[in-house]
């Protein structure tokens, strides 16, 4: 394997300078930033990711010591874990111990001699304190997973009491009161049933067990002890009693009757403890999921714009109809035949459910009828306050729920920004290193680099793009003037626009304007696609109109909060139409749709969500990198769609007549003195 000296000896350079480049320091000359690279391709040398972590007075490696593999618990759980740190440059080490102690400790021995500064181990072994006799516990986080043990500083795990109370729960709601448990551990139940424990060593021992006790009903901790044992029956020919299972996943499987519970509270807070965060102390379970209700045979009407959030749920309506046999169309229109609808009674009795932009949502909630079937509280638990805030409630009243929420986002072209060509260029014109820009000024200072540079061997053409549509135009305005002012402009009973700052950023876009690909009267779809292919290095756009693309986005684009830390806030909310009078079916519509299981679903087929459980969900976070950022965020952003006094405003014809101003001032109609008084003008009419 090469060393730094090969590469040094290779490229005729010192140690020093092959260290300077692969640390990304700026003090070398571009001459001898090719010499190393060449060297480092011709040798096939691999920097030493160990080394990095030993400097930092840490370890990359974790060991993973799991009883197998083929359960979904086990290699779903390393799954999402390898996929969240591996890019971090950690290495797992996984050991399989067939819940055998002996095996168990010899892989303690022989984990101990590798340095692994973290542990996660599912141990067969009953003291936590003899893994003192291989560890220095102060200085190796241990964690402990799904089986008890004592005196374990971290252990993660499921209250199986309570979540097989429920069980019982439901299996005695149907008349069976003698249930048979299949677990090596008895659980004290206060449950008027008789509850019968069988070990699970061979499957068909267990079939053995059921047939001697007439057991009609018998619960498994997991599905693969279900899968077992119903594989069992089969082979000796005979039909299986009702088979109730625990699972962390949806899966339509008849042969069983599944409880779902919260697999990712777990991954969560190992990434917590790991990473040094603060724990998640309690989750709640998804419990039985699509109980069937009784079948209406109705038929409910949905207005909305196309978009992919509404095609993927117009993919997973079927489910709807088979649970409820209530048949859901969805009608699409132009943006601007939504509110045309609403306000015309003849056209808005067709209709039973409206997809709206939230920031018209309080200029036209006395078009709709708030909901009496869902608390605030409820919504709680979903969605953050932010978001309830400002996609569900009119004066305090609930008359929305989040539909496909969206925020400003920063996407680049990580790979190009980490590029030590490319960042030793930028710090010789500008003196300082090139990184996600953290005010529009450093924006622009990007976007004039990647326009001007002939010498980048990329196909980055231009920094960013600049749309010149009318409505996005006011969107660049709005999103640059409240990263400069910090604050709201109708939070207070008088407008609050500044003119100073209005003039700032109107220089800032016609600076930008010469250092931009401009795009001719288009939505963000073009911007979207000159970013992919490379051609432009930056792309500012809300998350939803970036979701289509976002699914296996590749690791060489990056995410950052938008310069300013003040995004625009955008998406919709579903709400109910005020003449609706399919009261019962809308009920179940929404309680439909607020499910866990349906929420991944519609995500995983190009929906949006800003759910708590969508942005904490690891294997969504692996297809969209951005979840996580948005996570951070909070929705803590700015649309005003109200005045101070709470009183509804026009926000979509404000802001096409900012855009207006904007298109004139950018093709040099007037000049930006005049820009700002007829953007004043506006602001102050409000």
């Amino acid at each position: 394997m090469a060393t730094i000296k090969d590469i040094a000896k290779e490229a005729g350079v010192s140690l020093g300078t092959v260290s300077n480049v692969l640390n990304k320091k700026h003090n070398v000359s571009l001459e001898k930033i090719n010499l190393v690279n060449d060297a480092i391709k011709k040798l096939g040398y691999q920097k030493n990711i160990q080394a990095s972590f030993l400097k930092s007075g840490g370890s990359n490696q974790i060991a993973v010591i799991f009883p197998s593999i083929s359960s979904p618990e086990y290699y779903l759980l390393y799954e999402s874990l390898e996929g969240h740190f591996s890019p971090k440059g950690y290495q797992l080490n996984i050991y399989l111990t067939d819940n055998n102690p002996s095996k168990e400790r010899l892989f303690l021995e022989k984990v101990s001699g590798e340095g692994a500064s973290f542990l996660i181990v599912v141990s067969c072994l009953p003291d936590a304190n003899e893994y003192k006799q291989y560890f220095d516990v102060k200085s190796v986080k241990i964690i402990f997973l799904y089986r008890e043990i004592k005196n374990a500083k971290y252990y993660l795990g499921f209250d199986y009491k309570s979540i097989l109370a429920n069980i019982i729960k439901e299996i005695k709601g149907i008349g069976d009161k003698r249930i048979g448990i299949v677990s090596n551990k008895k659980y004290k139940i206060k449950e008027d049933v008789e509850l019968v424990y069988c070990s699970f060593k061979h499957p068909f021992d267990v079939v053995k067990f059921i047939r001697d006790e007439h057991l009609s009903s018998i619960v498994t901790l997991n599905i693969f002890h279900a899968e077992e044992i119903y594989n069992a029956f089969y082979f000796c020919n005979q039909s299986p009693p009702q088979i109730y299972t625990i699972s962390h996943q949806f899966s339509h499987d008849e042969r069983f009757i599944s409880y779902y519970i919260n697999y990712d509270f777990i991954i969560r807070n190992i990434i917590h403890i790991i990473e040094g965060e603060r724990l998640e102390l309690s989750h709640q379970d998804k419990g039985f999921l699509f109980k069937k209700s009784d079948i209406l045979h109705s038929s409910l009407r949905i207005l909305a714009i196309s978009s992919p959030s509404i095609e993927a749920l117009r993919k997973i309506l079927p489910h709807f109809k088979r649970q409820t046999g209530i048949q859901v169309q969805i009608d699409t229109v132009p943006f601007i035949s939504i509110s045309e609808v609403l306000t015309n009674p003849k056209q808005a009795k067709q209709y039973d459910i409206v997809r709206l932009d939230m920031e018209r949502l309080p200029l036209l909630a006395s078009y709709l009828q708030p909901f009496n079937f869902i608390q605030q509280a409820e919504l709680a638990s979903h969605y953050s306050n932010n978001l309830i805030k400002r996609f569900c409630l009119v004066n305090d009243q609930l008359y929305a729920i989040p539909f496909d929420p969206s925020i400003q986002v920063l996407f680049y072209h990580k790979a190009i920004f980490d590029d030590m060509i490319t960042q030793r260029l930028f710090y010789e014109q500008y003196k300082t290193d090139l990184m996600p820009p953290r005010t529009f000024e450093e924006f622009n200072r990007i976007a004039r680099f990647f326009d001007h540079n002939l010498m980048l061997k990329s196909p980055i053409r231009y920094g960013t793009a600049l749309i010149d549509n009318p409505e996005i135009l006011a969107l660049e305005f709005l999103v640059r003037y409240y990263s400069l002012a910090n604050k709201p402009i109708l939070a207070q009973d008088v407008s609050a626009f500044s003119r100073e700052i209005a003039f700032r950023v109107l220089e800032n876009l016609a600076e930008l304007k010469d250092n931009a690909v401009l795009l001719h009267g288009s939505w963000w779809d073009k911007a979207v696609e000159c970013f992919e292919k490379k051609e432009t290095a930056m792309l500012m756009i809300y998350s939803n109109h970036y979701s289509h693309l976002s699914h296996n986005m590749p690791s060489s684009i990056g995410c950052a909060p938008v310069p300013g830390n003040m995004p625009l806030i955008g998406g919709g909310s579903l709400a109910i139409v005020k003449g609706c009078e399919k009261y019962e079916e809308v009920r179940l519509f929404f309680e439909w749709f607020l499910n866990d299981e349906i929420h991944d679903r519609y995500v995983r087929l190009g929906g949006v969500s800003a759910r708590k459980n969508v942005l904490m969900n690891q294997a969504l976070i692996k297809q969209s990198p951005w979840i996580s950022l948005i996570e951070k965020i909070n929705f803590n952003g700015v649309r005003e769609n109200v005045d101070a006094k709470g009183h509804a405003i026009d926000l979509v014809k404000i802001e096409k007549q900012i855009g207006l101003i904007l298109f004139a001032f950018l093709n040099n109609q007037f000049n930006t003195d005049v820009a700002v008084e007829k953007i004043a003008n506006i602001f102050r009419n409000i």
